[in-house]
């Protein structure tokens, strides 16, 4: 009776251990191995190419993924390629010691053991509730550029300078086309006036109920109405609450009074945009006070 029960238990072990195996054996036949144990596959591999230093930005494309195939991350799945600042390899294998063997176009995948990469590159032992104990990943890597920090910097300045002056130009055009009279304020802001209060002046830390139309300046898109809601909003215009822009726009307003404010993206929500408005995206409010409380 004991030998049968010790039987199956060898049994039930070695399935168990079988089954363990077949989740986390990956086919390596065709790639190599460093060292530290990372297996690798170079696709392309340019000899003489430049690698990145520490303090580098690197571009790259990249698919994250299990031995299974399932794709975690996938860097095509964005408008934007994927961009790493490179430091040196703490403990190996990591992600940086793959991207230490990398050359500007060179394309391979990597093999990590999850629970080792997750300790060497965060120094954790916990994984992502998505990634099984025991498993592999694979990160398939294309390396498109590396930039200096000063390369980066001048490259975002180029494309900040590009943004205003796109932006800058979709509002002379909604100017224009609207036959709109008014001169940007020192912030950017544009007030126009439609109706003038006479009651209680607002004031920056004031709080106040307003009736409010928001859109988008270059698409036209509705973002919010209180008159679609039908009840005017109470707002404290406090830059904890309410952005720059309508902080300064209302500011300039009286009990009564309505206007459009033409507000920049630098007054808005800026290069982040938010869950309805893109990034670098100016808006127009058009906007009623209705009462500036004591």
């Amino acid at each position: 009776m004991r030998s049968t029960y010790i039987f199956i238990t060898v049994i039930i072990v070695m399935i168990s251990s079988n089954f363990q195996n077949l989740y986390s054996q990956v086919d390596v036949s065709g790639f190599e191995k460093t060292n530290s144990g990372m297996h690798y596959k170079f696709y392309i591999k340019n000899e003489n190419g430049r690698k990145a230093k520490s303090g580098d930005m690197i571009t790259l494309n990249m698919v994250h993924r299990s031995e299974n195939d399932s794709v975690f991350y996938s860097s095509s799945d964005y408008s934007y390629p994927y961009t790493v600042a490179m430091m040196k390899s703490r403990a190996t294998p990591d992600f940086y010691e793959a991207l230490e063997m990398m050359a500007e176009g060179d394309s391979a995948t990597f093999i990590f053991d999850s629970e080792t990469y997750y300790k060497n590159t965060f120094g954790t032992t916990e994984l992502p509730p998505y990634i099984k104990k025991g498993s592999k990943m694979l990160f398939d890597i294309r390396i498109i550029d590396f930039k200096t920090k000063s390369e980066m910097a001048y490259e975002q300045m180029k494309m900040i300078e590009g943004t205003i002056k796109d932006e800058e130009k979709a509002i002379q055009e909604y100017i224009k086309k609207n036959n709109i009279k008014s001169e940007s304020g020192s912030s950017g802001l544009y007030y126009v006036e439609l109706k003038e209060g006479t009651g209680k002046k607002a004031e920056e830390g004031s709080l106040v109920r307003v009736n409010y139309t928001a859109k988008v300046l270059k698409s036209g898109k509705l973002i919010e109405s209180t008159y679609n809601a039908g009840n005017a909003k109470e707002i404290t215009l406090t830059p904890r609450y309410v952005m720059p822009g309508l902080i300064e726009g209302i500011s300039m307003m009286k009990e009564g009074g309505e206007a459009i404010l033409i507000i920049p993206s630098h007054l808005a929500y800026g290069a982040s945009g938010s869950e309805s408005v893109p990034p670098n995206s100016s808006l127009i409010y058009e906007i009623e006070l209705v009462e500036v409380y004591e």
